[in-house]
């Protein structure tokens, strides 16, 4: 069944119904928050809080406006967001690697993977949920542009900027296997 049926007959009466787009759409939502918030638990209670408040504000939804992917995508951010400033709390290398869940299989990461999550680590929670939102979760600008309120042309330049602070991070980072003769 498709999302905007789904949730015509939610809206109507038919509540039980909203399980089916949370089964849809929990790895993706705790994915971004996971992303942004880099803890384990902070990005489990989000993503609760996330499907919480699009449950409340179903009524509201404008299918013509948005996919509801993107609509949810867009309550994540904003509650990764809000949380972040509410702690106060920039997360560095070091933390998000302690805090990461000990029952996870990290072993099963590719090389490359873990290269890359070490680089967009070392990212701004904002930075990094760009660069998630475009290249992991495959969405497009004028998406990212709807959840983040910010301009499509903005949105290129900071992917733009991102991509280049990732480079030179990993020249850094990894100066030694990049170039073994120094």
């Amino acid at each position: 069944m498709e999302d905007i049926d789904l949730i015509e007959r939610i809206n109507s009466g038919e509540k039980e119904l909203f399980e089916h787009l949370v089964n849809r759409y929990n790895s993706y939502v705790y994915s971004i928050c996971l992303n942004i918030l880099r803890n384990v638990e902070d990005a489990r209670d989000t993503s609760q809080e996330t499907f919480y408040k699009a449950y409340k504000s179903l009524k509201r939804y404008d299918g013509t406006k948005s996919q509801f992917s993107t609509w949810l995508y867009k309550i994540a951010y904003n509650k990764c967001i809000d949380l972040i400033r509410k702690k106060n709390n920039f997360l560095n290398l070091k933390s998000y690697f302690k805090n990461k869940d000990s029952n996870y299989d990290y072993q099963n990461h590719k090389f490359d993977n873990e290269i890359v999550e070490d680089l967009v680590s070392e990212l701004p929670e904002k930075d990094a949920a760009l660069i998630t939102f475009y290249y992991l979760n495959e969405l497009s600008i004028k998406e990212i542009s709807y959840i983040t309120d910010d301009s499509e042309s903005n949105i290129k330049v900071k992917l733009h900027r991102i991509r280049k602070r990732l480079k030179e991070i990993a020249i850094v980072k990894y100066q030694n296997e990049l170039n073994p003769n120094r």
